[in-house]
């Protein structure tokens, strides 16, 4: 029997259409017309858009947990998360349904750098500013006021009774009179932030650094100089034959334009020490994270309230000293937290780190000398921060306090800009929590993605099919 020619032809077609429509779901799937793209569900590790946190020994399986509800519990920290978006896309809306016991902080945060295994932290929750704090705008400046003081506290209150939390705020405009150059021997192992207060007139910093690497061949260090922010330039260190002390000097001839703050960055690896710094500046500081080698320069001051320090070798483990206040470094590669006496909040305290080989990460700054402190930017909130105790009267942040479903739950949400590729890492930071035996509960999760208006379908295709080749 002859076949009609309607059913051959049918049959060789019907494939390509079935072939044409899944190629027209799948670039509307990856490339919607609308340039976004959101997904909610339930926490329980079933879903391909967030996979559950991990490692497994800090969190609970995902799915059925005690208590009647489905989702995973935290227990420790950090954890981290990976996520998968159905297309490129620009911007990343996230909102988990959770609840906190025993934990008033949490930070989310983007993996920004693979190499460095470095995140974008972002506010997430603060139980302390739930409660006798309210959000306010002045001009662009967003934050909370104590409750009772006027909202223009978020701008006029001193520097040490303010904090800030992933915002930028303006530079005071601080300027010193001109001084003569003084050399200060320190002892500072790898990369290091420095901030000083120019001066009047000609100012000139000097920074000695020592190589320990043999035959180095690529560069001893960088140094990139801002004022008030803004990049004015950069010098490199490079490896010269038998050579492995340097002293890079950096000069500011005409003097400094305007008042504000001069920071110094110095970018290299834990095989350079800083040891000694010349400058005329009659405040200049180091931080917030220092990384302390020598034991004869090992003592240093802060204006911070609160430190967490670690060692990565046997011979850091020593009490550490806050004030009165001590603390104990017991093994390597494990953190200790050390907060300021109650009676001590006010002023400089020294930092006393007897065996040296231990960095140090505070919520303001170190200095070698009392006189020399000053806040180059204002001093961070933390897990450990006692609003009142400290004397805190405003907090800057863009940090919006969380809505509350009806049983209880706080709908955490943070944003993301700028993402690359089509696949992510998150961390939930939460500090602090296993020594208060808190933990966070997850139960559902909102992932909103958006394209930047603008863009061309071909841009983006384009785009898509260079993903693809990367991935070839």
């Amino acid at each position: 029997m002859m076949i009609p020619r309607w059913i051959k032809t049918g049959a060789t077609i019907l494939p390509w259409i079935a072939a044409s429509v899944c190629l027209a779901w799948l670039i509307l799937l990856r490339i919607p017309p609308s340039g976004a793209a959101s997904y909610s569900f339930i926490f329980d590790g079933t879903h391909p858009w967030l996979d559950p946190f991990l490692p497994a020994e800090r969190v609970t399986p995902a799915g059925p947990q005690s208590g009647g509800w489905t989702g995973q519990r935290i227990l420790r920290d950090p954890v981290y998360a990976s996520a998968r978006a159905p297309g490129l896309f620009d911007q990343v809306r996230l909102t988990l349904e959770a609840k906190t016991d025993h934990q008033p902080f949490l930070e989310f945060g983007l993996l920004r750098d693979p190499v460095t295994f470095s995140f974008d932290l972002h506010p997430f929750w603060s139980e302390a500013l739930s409660q006798g704090w309210h959000h306010v705008s002045v001009s662009s400046t967003q934050g909370y006021v104590k409750d009772g003081l006027p909202d223009e506290t978020l701008v006029t209150a001193k520097d040490g009774e303010r904090l800030t939390w992933d915002a930028t705020t303006t530079p005071s405009n601080f300027m010193d009179p001109a001084g003569a150059d003084r050399a200060y021997g320190v002892s500072l192992v790898g990369s290091h932030d420095f901030y000083f207060i120019p001066t009047q007139k000609n100012m000139q910093i000097v920074f000695r650094l020592e190589d320990a690497a043999e035959n180095r061949t690529g560069l001893v260090a960088e140094l990139h100089i801002y004022h008030n922010g803004r990049e004015l330039g950069w010098m490199k260190a490079e490896p010269k034959p038998d050579q492995t002390i340097y002293d890079e000097t950096i000069n500011f001839k005409d003097g400094i334009a305007s008042a504000g703050v001069l920071r110094v960055q110095i970018i290299t690896d834990d095989r350079v020490e800083i040891t000694q710094v010349t400058t005329p500046a009659f405040h200049w500081v180091v931080g917030p994270v220092v990384t302390i080698g020598n034991v004869a320069t090992s003592t240093l001051w802060t204006n911070s309230q609160h430190l967490v320090a670690e060692t990565l070798h046997d011979e850091g483990l020593q009490t550490l000293r806050l004030g009165s206040a001590t603390a104990t470094l017991e093994k390597t590669h494990a953190s200790v937290r050390l907060n300021r006496a109650e009676k001590e909040t006010g002023g400089a305290r020294q930092v006393v780190a007897p065996e040296g080989n231990v960095r140090i990460v505070g919520d303001a700054f170190f200095a070698v000398d009392p006189s020399k402190l000053f806040y180059p930017r204002l001093r961070r909130l933390t897990d450990a921060t006692n609003l009142d105790r400290e004397g805190i009267k405003a907090v800057v942040t863009p940090y919006i306090q969380p809505e509350t479903t009806v049983d209880g739950w706080k709908k955490l949400t943070v944003a993301f800009g700028g993402l690359s590729g089509d696949q992510f890492k998150f961390t939930l930071s939460a500090p602090g929590m296993e020594s208060r035996g808190g933990s966070v509960d997850v139960r559902a999760v909102d992932l909103a993605y958006q394209r930047t208006a603008g863009k061309s379908f071909w841009t983006i295709l384009r785009d898509e099919l260079s993903l693809i080749r990367q991935r070839l």
